[in-house]
C-alpha cells in the first residue's frame, strides 16, 4: 500500500538527506536492529517449543536460505546443535 503523494515523498527524502550522515547512519542501524527484533518476535511466535538454538537456525534461514546451499544449512545447524 502507497497512500503518499508524490510531493510528500519527495519532501521525506529531502529531510533524510538534510540529517548528518552519522544520523542516517544510526537510522539504518536502528531499523535493521527493528526488523531482526521482529523475525526473532515471529519465529518464537511460530515455534514456540523450539530451543534458542533452534530458533537461531530458523533465523539464519530466514535471511539467508536462498543464498546457502543446503549442504553449508545442514554444517550450520550441526554448529548449533554442537553449541547446545
Amino acid at each position: 500500500m502507497n497512500d503518499t503523494t508524490p510531493e510528500m515523498a519527495r519532501k521525506q527524502v529531502e529531510i533524510v538527506l538534510s540529517f548528518s550522515e552519522e544520523k542516517r547512519l544510526k537510522m539504518v542501524f536502528d531499523m535493521m536492529e527493528w526488523g531482526i527484533l521482529m523475525t526473532r518476535q515471529r519465529l518464537k511466535e511460530q515455534f514456540p517449543h523450539y530451543t534458542p538454538n533452534q530458533l537461531k537456525f530458523e533465523q539464519i534461514k530466514a535471511y539467508y536460505g536462498d543464498e546457502f546451499s543446503e549442504e553449508y544449512l545442514l554444517a550450520i545447524q550441526h554448529q548449533l546443535d554442537a553449541m547446545a
